[in-house]
């Protein structure tokens, strides 16, 4: 498993180009069986526009790639967020299409009161490439897995029994862009408010970014589950080998006594001459092999050199050795 997640290391900045390209060459080389996304979403979020207390937006429904008049550490943040979410979108164009792979997001709820959000499910490229890989979607509350807070959250995934697992299909929105679902607008539970700073100065959405266990369980359980009902097929072997399993399945038990027996009888007969044993008589070694093995042997014929011990080995020029192989 390779897992890659700046809180692990800074050697896991994706936005370097040359960690970049050796990622996504293995990604195109099929390297993965299963992928996992879930790229930053704190440019990308509805929170920013809940209230005045946390951090501006920089970007919107209107300017999904960062608002124009951005300067400085604003307009580097949004460039950052822009090309991190770009780059999940070109792993789901270069997987193979035996690689299934899983995008994890906030849901999209469509207009806020100090604004219109944009989300990534909104992004005309992510959808095209959905559609290409036959992919779905579903949307859920994370309290239904464990949590004790809702944060609605969206999956796509090409991984069979998916829909099982949530409310299907994109988010719909009225004319004036107000979410109207498909996710119910209450999970039924009671959970406290996860706007604006905690006591210590962050965010009270800060913890909610680690997914709870049964989460990670059904994650796990769905990409397993799918993996493992497309694995190829194993091989049931061929050429002699079946044919002679074949043959002991069609004989009758009466003729397999006997050839048991007879196997047994020959075993305390001496073995039959061997011309192998020439060579030990020339200072060579007497390979060991088991029944129907052939002599460990180069091309000439005979024992390889380093078959024998280092003292017996024939040094001699090419000249002297082509005589013996003649």
């Amino acid at each position: 498993m390779t897992e890659i997640d700046l809180q692990i290391s800074e050697d896991h900045d994706m936005s370097d180009e040359d960690r970049w390209q050796e990622l996504i060459t293995k990604i195109r080389n099929g390297e993965f069986d299963i992928i996992i996304m879930s790229p930053p979403c704190s440019t990308w979020s509805r929170a920013v526009w809940a209230n005045r207390l946390g951090p501006k937006p920089v970007r919107s429904r209107e300017f999904p790639f960062g608002f124009p008049w951005l300067k400085g550490d604003l307009k580097e943040k949004a460039e950052l967020g822009t090309l991190l979410v770009m780059r999940c979108i070109e792993t789901l164009e270069t997987a193979p299409a035996t690689t299934v792979c899983l995008w994890e997001h906030p849901e999209d709820l469509g207009r806020s009161r100090n604004g219109t959000p944009v989300s990534v499910w909104q992004l005309e490229a992510l959808r095209a490439v959905a559609k290409k890989r036959g992919m779905e979607s579903i949307v859920f509350h994370q309290c239904t897995y464990g949590a004790d807070y809702p944060k609605l959250t969206r999956f796509l995934s090409e991984a069979d029994g998916l829909l099982q697992l949530g409310f299907s299909g994109w988010p719909i929105f009225s004319k004036d862009f107000y979410y109207l679902g498909p996710l119910p607008r209450s999970c039924g539970h009671a959970h406290r408010a996860l706007i604006g700073a905690n006591d210590t100065g962050g965010f009270k959405t800060a913890p909610t970014a680690a997914y709870p266990p049964q989460m990670n369980e059904m994650i796990a359980t769905l990409l397993f589950q799918h993996w493992h009902k497309h694995l190829p097929p194993t091989p049931d072997g061929g050429g002699v080998e079946k044919a002679a399993v074949s043959g002991v399945e069609n004989r009758q038990e009466g003729d397999l006594e006997k050839e048991v027996e007879a196997g047994k009888a020959r075993a305390t007969e001496e073995p039959p001459e061997d011309p192998a044993r020439e060579l030990a008589g020339r200072g060579g070694s007497y390979p060991m092999r088991g029944p129907g093995q052939r002599l460990f042997h180069d091309g000439a014929g005979l024992c390889s050199q380093g078959n024998k011990r280092p003292a017996f080995r024939d040094i001699s020029p090419m000249s002297s050795l082509g005589e013996e192989f003649l």
